[in-house]
């Protein structure tokens, strides 16, 4: 039976058509590695575009979110009473649905409470010069709520959760869209999240294996270095803080089960076994990596954060080091510009006529 040499997998290169499982090991090994190295180097970046982002841009960013916010509601507000022909209306249609994108994509989307223009929005995206019966309007309203829950739950399905008594209630009353999602809806999509997590846990206990050493086995690997590199088992104090290092790594390997960490550190400590794999190890090799390196896509959208993190990475994407403290102070210029844009628009937009102008400029 051929063996696969951990020392070849590790130290080889990869090929572009992986075709034996000592290939794919490689293969795999050399990708996993490479993407270790760029979630490392991301926490870095990450921390450093936070820290610019309040620096330079926070603040300026608050005042133009703002002042977007008063003029998607001025927009809003005259739209309502306008009669507009169907081009012009189409055009008011895209032009606030532009500019509401812009401000739920935004940090400030709750503290502005730009989620509040949808209900809005939807209304006045109707073509109002068409009459409509109450059967008509009721099922539209029924659609633009659905919508909004839909938005809110993530595009989850959560229809199911809400009976007759609960529609006829967000119809009468908008503010029970907000009631009803979190009493009803939002406790749902919390125990979905529990219940995929605990299902996730119990797989992974699964495949554990409790062996004596099995090079494939992230529990049998993590024991033995453990064994190995207790604090307790040194005396000498610098000796015992490196092994206190040593067994967090290994500790934060074992639980993100980052079998290329494992390995690497026990072929390093204990290099008088010579590690090789079976056919059936390979393959659960194989299955490890291939893991990994989904766990390592998902680690890196952690790294990046939520809502708010994820519109400051996409500030700075592309820009490292020194690039994005420059690049802040250059957007910071660029949000003053665009809040004095849009502070000269809301000045000069009072009136049905205004906004009738402002469309015929767009269409010119």
């Amino acid at each position: 039976m051929k063996l696969i040499s951990f020392t070849k997998i590790r130290k080889g290169k990869p090929k572009k058509k992986a075709k034996t499982n000592e290939d794919k090991l490689t293969k795999l090994w050399f990708e996993v590695q490479k993407k270790k190295k760029r979630n490392s180097l991301l926490v870095k970046e990450v921390n450093l575009m936070k820290t610019a982002y309040q620096q330079h841009l926070e603040e300026v960013s608050a005042v133009r979110f703002e002042v977007l916010y008063n003029y998607i509601e001025r927009l809003l507000f005259l739209g309502k009473e306008a009669k507009l022909t169907n081009k012009n209306h189409q055009l008011f249609q895209l032009l606030v649905q532009h500019y509401l994108v812009e401000g739920l994509q935004s940090p400030f989307r709750k503290t502005l409470k730009f989620d509040q223009l949808i209900p809005d929005f939807q209304m006045v995206a109707e073509n109002t010069s068409t009459k409509k019966t109450k059967s008509q309007k009721r099922k539209e309203r029924i659609e633009q709520i659905k919508k909004q829950l839909t938005l809110l739950a993530g595009a989850e399905q959560i229809e199911h959760l809400l009976s007759e008594e609960d529609w006829e209630s967000m119809i009468d009353d908008e503010h029970q869209i907000q009631i009803l999602f979190d009493k009803k809806i939002q406790p749902y999509l919390f125990s979905k999240q529990k219940q995929k997590l605990q299902k996730e846990a119990i797989q992974k206990a699964e495949i554990r294996e409790k062996t004596t050493i099995n090079y494939t086995s992230v529990h049998s690997l993590y024991k033995k270095l453990a064994k190995k590199f207790h604090p307790d088992l040194v005396k000498e104090e610098q000796e015992k803080e490196e092994r206190h290092h040593l067994m967090s790594i290994i500790t934060e390997a074992k639980n993100k089960e980052d079998i290329t960490t494992l390995l690497d550190l026990y072929s390093t400590h204990f290099s008088e076994e010579k590690i090789e794999f079976k056919e059936d190890e390979s393959e659960k090799l194989l299955q490890l990596l291939e893991k990994q390196l989904k766990d390592l896509e998902a680690e890196k959208s952690e790294i990046i954060g939520g809502p708010k993190e994820h519109y400051i990475y996409n500030l700075f994407v592309g820009k490292s080091g020194s690039g994005i403290e420059r690049e802040a102070v250059h957007l910071r210029e660029s949000e003053k510009l665009k809040q004095q844009q849009l502070q000269t628009q809301l000045n000069e937009l009072e009136t049905i006529e205004d906004l009738q102008s402002l469309l015929l400029g767009y269409m010119q």
